[in-house]
């Protein structure tokens, strides 16, 4: 039988996040007719401090290829190999991070009331904010302003990138978007030495996306 699988460090170990790797042409041989199996073998998994080596795994999938063998034990002999034959306890081991994450959170969450600045205004009327702005990788970010309030929409995403600002502290604004499953968050504007807005950044807690990456550029008429 091939070597165990290899593995290489985690990069990002303090964060849950899925890896779902198909293989969509994993065969065997049928133990009773002898004859070969034709499957797919899917492994979804959320690393802790070490990823599956890919090309180990291919190896290791095409040693089965001469193997008699039904595909519920090759299915679990792979799941037991990940697993160190059964002696692996990944619930015990997630418990953990799932408790650091959310102190880690609670702590963000904590630290953002904290700074908060009150009984400040924008620098500038709500007017002067809206307009078309773009970030050259992900696209355009409209500003809209309506009944006294102002409005964010990301056209890429605007199905859940889209909802009100609402005034935190200075030139910064709280964004109430539409994605239930991140907390909301905060637009800072920037500003050229004649104090006109020259664009925003964001800042929005999320596992999936780096959104403070994004740099949104007013676009000049």
């Amino acid at each position: 039988m091939a070597a165990p699988l290899d593995t290489f460090p985690n990069p990002r170990p303090d964060r849950d996040y899925d890896i779902d790797i198909r293989c969509p042409e994993f065969t065997s041989m049928c133990p009773k007719t002898g004859l070969p199996d034709f499957g797919e073998i899917r492994i979804q998994y959320i690393p802790d401090q070490t990823c599956l080596e890919l090309k180990a795994l291919k190896y290791y999938l095409l040693d089965y290829r001469n193997q008699g063998i039904f595909y519920e034990a090759a299915t679990n002999k792979i799941l037991d190999l990940y697993l160190g034959e059964g002696k692996a306890d990944p619930v015990a081991t997630m418990l953990p991070r799932i408790k650091a994450n959310k102190e880690e959170d609670a702590k963000r969450v904590a630290d953002r009331k904290a700074a908060h600045a009150l009984k400040t205004k924008p620098s500038l009327p709500l007017s002067n904010y809206i307009g078309t702005y773009t970030d050259k990788i992900y696209g355009d970010a409209v500003i809209t302003e309506k009944d006294g309030a102002l409005s964010l929409r990301f056209d890429p995403a605007p199905e859940l990138f889209m909802g009100t600002l609402s005034h935190w502290h200075y030139d910064t604004f709280q964004w109430q978007h539409a994605d239930p499953f991140l907390e909301p968050g905060y637009i800072t504007f920037s500003f050229d030495a004649d104090h006109k807005v020259t664009g925003f950044k964001v800042d929005l807690n999320s596992p999936d996306f780096h959104f403070y990456k994004l740099d949104f550029q007013r676009e000049t008429k």
